[in-house]
């Protein structure tokens, strides 16, 4: 039980993180207002210290450690991908596609284990939201697809908020999102803030 069919479950989870990050607006003047207000407001430039691919702040976000074969780096939401492709190294599968939300292309970037999708902000692309693809990985605190509800409540506590099957972890300036299915984490996910209101993802 604690193994899946990986290829199965991967591309499940590559659905549901493509779909996440479709256009969910229509990407008008309002919403590069409201990105443009948020980067300004929430330090994602300047003095977060995101050019060097860190985020001193850390109680605004949470980390993901990503390994490859090249490398490995701590990784979050609203990083530079550039500093994060100089350790980990190139994908084996990229997409990209006009924005809808922002002026410039969406991204993704897909390794073994997991993926990572970015944003054109104004000074470069930054991360939007990273996904766990298999159980083969886990979250920095040692949460992995096909652990136990009880599992994540031990790890992260129960201070969440609950939309359907999914619990929602807030970090000031992200959210840790966790599918639960049978009582069994089935999907995992870091969000930006920043993205993920302007496509109306995250309330």
């Amino acid at each position: 039980m604690r193994r899946m069919k990986k290829g199965f479950v991967a591309g499940m989870i590559l659905a549901a993180c493509v779909a996440i990050c479709g256009c969910g607006s229509d990407g008008g003047d309002d919403s590069k207002v409201i990105e443009k207000e948020k980067i300004e407001s929430s330090g994602a430039a300047g003095e977060s210290g995101a050019q060097t691919g860190q985020t001193p702040d850390a109680s605004s976000y949470f980390f993901y450690t990503a390994q490859t074969d090249k490398g490995s780096a701590s990784v979050t939401v609203d990083m530079f991908m550039k500093d994060v492709l100089e350790k980990i190294g190139d994908p084996y599968s990229y997409f990209e596609a006009k924005s809808c939300a922002f002026d410039g292309l969406d991204k993704s970037y897909t390794y073994v284990h997991f993926e990572i999708d970015t944003y054109p902000a104004e000074d470069g692309d930054r991360i939007s939201m990273i996904c766990l693809l298999d159980d083969l990985t886990s979250t920095p605190e040692g949460l992995s697809i096909g652990d136990s509800k009880d599992k994540m409540e031990q790890l992260y506590g129960t201070n969440y908020e609950l939309a359907g099957s999914e619990y929602v972890y807030n970090a000031g300036k992200m959210k840790l999102k966790i599918q639960v299915s049978s009582g069994n984490v089935s999907y995992i996910s870091y969000v930006s803030d920043m993205a993920g209101a302007v496509l109306g993802n995250i309330d």
